[in-house]
């Protein structure tokens, strides 16, 4: 997310764009979809000691949510503040998948059991080698606790899947983390 600035057919396909991080910090990133393969083993919400990115440019109606802060990880402002979330590009099974979280900058996050069975959940769907909607918009949690949208967000790895092109050809699987060891 923190490259290809201003390129605004990178920022569409990925769903937002590197703004800034604080320090790292302990968060509550609320599981927005427990159903979904890379969210079904996180429970209700997921207690992680990382760096959490902001960002510009998300539309929250064009992405499917996964996780989110309800506040600010640094000034503790209510909110929504995405942190892991997935799309389709196009309808039908020919359409392309997007899934993105922005965790793993730390070490002891890589090698936990919980971040890589996120890690896979998201690259199996992403694949196609499991399934689960990604309706666009709406978010579940943060209705129900009344906050409201904001620019705001965090972003950091991305998984950018196959699909079809107008031809029908299909195109491979192209795995995209940027990584980044405290």
């Amino acid at each position: 997310s923190d490259t290809f600035h201003g390129y605004r057919p990178f920022i569409d396909l990925l769903g937002g764009e590197f703004q800034t991080h604080g320090a790292q910090v302990q968060v509550q990133a609320y599981n927005q979809d427990p159903t979904f393969p890379s969210n079904r083993h996180l429970g209700e919400s997921w207690v992680i000691f990382d760096e959490i990115y902001e960002f510009k440019s998300f539309y929250r109606p064009k992405v499917h949510g996964l996780l989110t802060l309800d506040k600010h990880p640094q000034t503790l402002v209510p909110g929504d503040f995405p942190v892991a979330w997935c799309k389709r590009l196009g309808d039908g099974p020919k359409a392309g998948r997007i899934w993105y979280t922005s965790l793993g900058h730390r070490e002891d996050v890589w090698t936990s059991s919980t971040y890589q069975r996120h890690i896979l959940g998201g690259i199996q769907w992403t694949l196609g080698v499991v399934d689960a909607p990604a309706k666009p918009g709406g978010n579940s949690f943060l209705a129900s606790v009344g906050c409201g949208w904001t620019s705001a967000s965090t972003l950091s790895s991305a998984v950018c899947g196959s699909g079809r092109d107008r031809n029908g050809t299909l195109n491979p699987p192209l795995l995209a983390l940027q990584l980044a060891v405290a």
